[in-house]
């Protein structure tokens, strides 16, 4: 069962073309019968022009069924969209990924930390390398 406005148009529309095509097919099949049954001769571009319009006719159902198919297939991905923005979002993988960068940033800093006070302490050990005294 559709609920949304489009569903309500889709069925108007489906409603509308049926009842149309049966109403005029009802006219060209009448008007077809009155013209056999007449003794008037019928002129070739009225039954060209009759022909055109069948031809007219068959052209716009094929296109509102196509019209009714694409909004048909719009109202149900609609209806899944609004299906998924329901749901409530699970657990993010990124905010652990995130606490193992601040880990290794944190032990990266330490490890720093100590290569800074090895390189500070190094020309003193250089000088006593070369004097040979403290």
């Amino acid at each position: 069962m559709i609920t949304t406005d489009q569903g309500i148009l889709e069925d108007a529309v489906a409603q509308t073309v049926f009842s149309a095509h049966g109403v005029y097919q009802s006219a060209v099949s009448a008007l077809k019968v009155e013209l056999k049954m007449s003794e008037i001769a019928i002129p070739k571009n009225f039954i060209a022009a009759l022909s055109s319009l069948e031809a007219g006719q068959l052209a716009m159902n094929t296109v509102l069924g196509l019209m009714l198919d694409t909004m048909h297939n719009q109202n149900n991905l609609l209806s899944e969209l609004a299906g998924l923005a329901r749901d409530e979002p699970g657990p993010s993988p990124i905010i652990g990924m995130l606490e193992e960068l601040k880990s290794a940033l944190v032990a990266m800093d330490k490890n720093l930390g100590a290569v800074g006070e090895m390189l500070a302490a190094l020309p003193e050990k250089i000088g006593v390398a070369i004097d040979g005294t403290k």
